[in-house]
C-alpha cells in the first residue's frame, strides 16, 4: 500500500481552501500520473497476451472499489474523470512484449 505522508484529497483541499486552483489541478495530475503508472507497472507485470485478462480484472476491481464511496466520493470520482482528457502512457514494455522480446507471447 502507497501511504503519503499528506494524501492527495488533502492536498486538493487545502489547495482550494487557500483559493491556490491552479495548486489543486496539480496536485490531481501528480495523483493521476503516479496512480496511472502503478496501474501500468501491474499490467505490464503479466505477459501481453493476458492483457485483456487484466483489463476485466481492473474493470471488476474498479466497480468493486467505486460501490465503497459514498456520494460524495463518488461525486468527486466523477468529476476529475470528466475534466481529464488524457494520461501519458509509456507503452514501451507492452509493445516489446507484443513483438515477442520476453519470451511470453
Amino acid at each position: 500500500m502507497n501511504k503519503k505522508k499528506v494524501p492527495y484529497n488533502t492536498q486538493v483541499q487545502f489547495a482550494i481552501l487557500a483559493g491556490k486552483s491552479d495548486d489543486a489541478h496539480d496536485v490531481i495530475g501528480r495523483a493521476l500520473a503516479e496512480m496511472g503508472n502503478g496501474a501500468l507497472e501491474f499490467a505490464q507485470s503479466y505477459p501481453f497476451d493476458d492483457l485483456p485478462f487484466v483489463i476485466v480484472a481492473m474493470k471488476v476491481a474498479v466497480n468493486a472499489l467505486e460501490s465503497m464511496l459514498g456520494p460524495n466520493g463518488k461525486a468527486l470520482a466523477d468529476t476529475i474523470y470528466s475534466r481529464t482528457d488524457s494520461i501519458v502512457v509509456d507503452a514501451s514494455e507492452f509493445k516489446r512484449q507484443a513483438k515477442g522480446g520476453d519470451g511470453n507471447v
